[in-house]
């Protein structure tokens, strides 16, 4: 299965799809859903909805891969033609000087004082990002105008895909959450048999990097019974990551999230005891490799607006190791990826009672 994989997960980290302009990345999992599912639909925002029934009855699942990523925004154009930005998503500034960019077709960069002509002081400084701009080869600001640049266009990463030495090792922009959003357009393509209880429906959500938007309007639309989210997962692997008896590494199967929090918008979830019991009961049947994980205070997905909403949403995550997060490039393993699609489909076509997904199970 990895080279399916490969081909969806190549073909997405290569569009570009910031928060409010999620458009291409739409565009392509509505045209690989089409031959799939029962029908497809666009949400007003920009979600991308796919439903499948199964042949038997059931509870109805969503299961959702956020489709945005992090980038720049133009905010304005000085006299001298240089191209001054804000953020979509968060990132630290540290890395912004240098990066090559596109704004929207155009090619440019982030500017940076040259090497020579910086004070030992400038070289240890970490420049605010509304103190740098984009350079794309124009003189004045008509110049650029003329490029069919304006305020308000997305700026994304330029970044090309591609496979190392090891071919399971990927490297690209958008790891986060294209990885995610091609095991999604496999898993549609493998539950066409219809040979699943209930109704599946398969959501790309937008907006996830600016606040979960497209999550908790997916709910509201879909309305279901419990939810799986499909998202990146922190790779510990790296020597900068704090020493730990099980880090969470590349090539060592599928993330199991036990719960992710944000602290200072007071978002995120913790794992429904249903859905865990079934995620390590369907894991150990196969054999797959699974991996857990419990990040408090720093990220989150999907799962934290959804399991919010109306009278709560039972949910469960399922993540793909990733290094570099948040960066222009970042590295994920296309083994994790085949364990993540496997443990999703399992749980799809297992299903779950409603009284499995009770808080006191046991009583």
């Amino acid at each position: 299965m990895q080279g399916p994989l490969a081909k969806f997960l190549q073909e997405l980290s290569l569009l570009d799809g910031l928060p409010g302009h999620e458009q291409a990345v739409v565009r392509y999992l509505k045209k690989q859903w089409t031959p799939y599912a029962d029908e497809v639909q666009v949400g007003v925002n920009g979600n991308v909805y796919a439903r499948k029934t199964g042949r038997t009855s059931g509870l109805t699942v969503m299961v959702a891969a956020h489709i945005d990523e992090i980038g720049l925004v133009v905010r304005d154009v000085d006299p001298r033609g240089m191209i001054r930005f804000d953020k979509l998503g968060w990132f630290s500034d540290s890395w912004l000087p240098g990066t090559r960019v596109r704004v929207k077709d155009i090619s440019g960069m982030v500017g940076i004082k040259s090497g020579h002509l910086m004070t030992e002081e400038e070289k240890r400084t970490v420049l605010p990002h509304r103190s740098l701009y984009i350079d794309v080869g124009a003189k004045s600001a008509k110049e650029v105008e003329g490029m069919g640049i304006s305020i308000g266009d997305p700026v994304s990463f330029d970044v090309p895909f591609g496979r190392w030495n090891n071919p399971d090792y990927c490297c690209g922009k958008a790891m986060d959450n294209r990885a995610a959003c091609a095991i999604l357009a496999a898993l549609m393509e493998r539950l066409a048999d219809g040979n699943f209880p209930g109704t599946v429906w398969a959501v790309g959500t937008v907006q996830e990097e600016r606040g979960l938007g497209g999550a908790r309007t997916a709910a509201h639309f879909t309305r279901p019974d419990w939810f799986m989210a499909l998202d990146v997962a922190l790779a510990g692997d790296t020597p900068e990551s704090p020493v730990s008896s099980k880090p969470v590494r590349l090539g060592s199967g599928v993330v199991i999230n036990l719960g992710d929090f944000l602290e200072s918008p007071k978002r995120g979830y913790f794992i429904n005891p249903g859905l865990k019991a079934m995620s390590l009961q369907v894991s150990q049947e196969k054999k797959m490799p699974v991996q857990l994980q419990a990040l408090y205070g720093n990220s989150y997905t999907d799962a934290a607006a959804v399991s919010q909403e109306f009278a709560g949403i039972p949910c469960i995550s399922l993540g793909i190791p990733i290094r570099y997060s948040h960066a222009p490039s970042s590295v994920c393993h296309l083994g994790d990826m085949e364990s993540c699609l496997e443990l999703a489909e399992g749980m799809l076509r297992r299903g779950i009672a409603k009284k499995d997904l009770d808080f006191l199970k046991e009583d």
